[in-house]
Order: structure tokens, then C-alpha cells, then sequence
């Protein structure tokens, strides 16, 4: 594990000089400067040995002793999606403290270089940059003008929010670059329990399409809840375009009266019928098996 930096010692949990004025921490990352609030960092480390926890995402580098606790460590180039980072001379590791439920929870950020402390103003503060839909900005706290430059001002909570605090379309994107990293070849996202009528649950939906990038969008739906279930998927269609259709709890509904209806005004195709709890009861589409139930002939 490593300890206290001698020649790195900030003056960390420092007033600001002015109501209007606060201090940043800035730390150099792949040539970049960024900064975080100085009330959020309790110190900075050298970076030292660390335990490698299995099955974790390539951001996080492991965990080490801090004074008997255990504290995570992340990479945050590769939280970024850069690739891991090499440890070099001056790469050290950041100490913040975040807050969630009343709770505190200490982590480690793996930075290229701490460089000093600044007092940025309110008014040399830009609001973050709008890059287009799908891409995500609300890690950023704002663009701090500096000596006639940028430095990115992060919000280190959002920055290391975990999967359960944190937007799903981010979620979504972290599993992907997880995958591409660990050379997975499939992701599922599932985003079940989505009611069609629920606006904002719709929105955020449609975040996480713009930001996936899904190569097929399956509409999960129950054949026994009939004419429901053809609104959800009309609503569904027309928010995100469904490529597909699976439909549960098919063996209900015996005329296939809801599989021919949501085929119908969405114009897909519906792949499999869910007749019960397991894996072997998911069965591909029959066409004529539903002709058959409707007992024409």
C-alpha cells in the first residue's frame, strides 16, 4: 500500500477565498487536465501495491489498505473508456470521499499526476459543452477557465456513481466497453418493468437506445394481458423502432389472439412464446400452430 506523499501534500478541506470563489484539485490524465472539488478529496498517495479483485470491470484497478479500511481503486482513464494505464514515476492515487444514503464511502482515483490546488471563480466557470444526443455529459461539473484554457471540472459522484445510483444509459455503455475489453461477443441490457404510459421511464429508455446503439431491440411482452399488451408495444415501437417480439405466458392465451394483434400493428416479427418458467419452455414462433388455435379450417 502505498502512503502520504511527502511532496503532494495539498491543502486538502481548505475554505475558498471568496463566497464566489472555490477550490479545485487538478491532476493531469492522458495529457488532459481535469479538476475536482477540493472538499470532496481527503488526500493523495502514491500509488502502491494493490489486491486485484476477480470479475471486475477493467476500471477497477483492485483495492488497498487505507489505514485498516478497504478502499476501491479506480483507473479513471479506463473508466473513460481509454485503455488501462501504465504506472508511471509521478502517478498517484486520490483519496475522495463520497456520499450516498447518509453513508460515506472512500475511493481511490488513479490519476496520471496531481499537479496544485486552484481557486476558480463562479464567473470563470462554463456550463459543460452540449455534444449531440446520446452522449453523456452530466459527469461534468462544468469547464473551469484557466490561464487561457479549459479544465475540466468533473463530478467525481456521477464520475465513480455505482450501477445501482447511476444512469441506466450509462450503465448500458460501461457493460459494453466491459465487453469490448474482455472481448465478449453479446450484451444483453435489459430494461424490464418500463410501464409504456410512464414518461420519464419512456425518456430514459430512449437515452439508453441513442447511447447503446443496440444491433436488435426486442419487445418483451405478456400475450394474457390482450389488448395491453398491443399498446405497450405500439408505444414501444414508435418511441425506440422494436426489431422483434418474444411473447410470455403465450400457453394462456390459446388462440394466439395477442401475438397476431402486436405483429400486426407493429409490422415485426415475433421470434419466440414463453409457455412457462424455464429456458426449454421459450419456443420458437409457429406460424401455423397459431392458425390451428384460431380454428378457421
Amino acid at each position: 500500500m502505498g502512503t502520504l506523499a511527502p511532496s503532494r501534500q495539498f491543502a486538502v478541506g481548505q475554505p475558498a477565498a471568496t463566497a464566489d470563489t472555490q477550490q479545485y484539485l487538478t491532476f493531469a490524465l492522458a495529457g488532459a487536465m481535469y479538476a475536482v472539488a477540493i472538499l470532496n478529496v481527503r488526500e493523495i498517495i502514491e500509488y502502491g501495491k494493490l489486491t486485484e479483485v476477480p470479475l471486475m470491470p477493467p476500471f477497477i484497478r483492485g483495492v488497498i489498505n487505507l489505514r485498516g479500511a478497504v478502499v476501491p481503486v479506480i483507473d479513471l482513464g479506463a473508466r473513460f473508456g481509454r485503455p488501462p494505464g501504465d504506472v508511471q514515476r509521478r502517478t498517484c492515487i486520490v483519496i475522495v470521499e463520497l456520499w450516498q444514503d447518509g453513508s460515506r464511502q472512500d475511493m481511490g482515483v488513479m490519476v496520471d499526476a496531481v499537479s496544485e490546488v486552484l481557486e476558480i471563480s463562479g464567473a470563470a466557470i462554463e456550463p459543460p459543452p452540449a455534444f449531440g444526443s446520446g452522449i453523456r455529459t452530466d459527469f461534468i461539473a462544468g469547464m473551469g477557465k484557466v490561464a487561457g484554457r479549459f479544465v475540466v471540472i468533473l463530478d467525481i459522484r456521477r464520475v465513480l456513481a455505482d450501477a445501482d445510483g447511476a444512469d441506466p444509459a450509462a450503465v448500458a455503455f460501461d457493460a459494453i466497453k466491459h465487453a469490448e475489453a474482455k472481448s465478449i461477443d453479446v450484451v444483453l441490457i435489459d430494461t424490464a418493468g418500463r410501464l409504456h404510459s410512464n414518461t420519464n421511464l419512456m425518456q430514459e429508455l430512449e437515452k439508453v437506445v441513442r447511447v447503446a446503439k443496440p444491433d436488435m431491440k426486442l419487445f418483451v411482452g405478456e400475450a394474457i394481458t390482450g389488448n395491453d399488451c398491443v399498446e405497450q408495444a405500439t408505444v414501444f415501437n414508435k418511441l425506440v423502432g422494436i426489431d422483434a417480439i418474444i411473447l410470455s405466458k403465450a400457453d394462456i392465451d390459446e388462440k394466439g389472439g395477442a401475438a397476431i394483434s402486436v405483429s400486426y400493428v407493429t409490422g415485426k416479427p415475433i421470434l419466440y412464446l414463453g409457455t412457462g418458467q424455464t429456458y426449454d419452455d421459450l419456443t420458437p414462433f409457429d406460424k401455423e400452430k397459431i392458425i390451428e388455435g384460431l380454428e378457421l379450417e
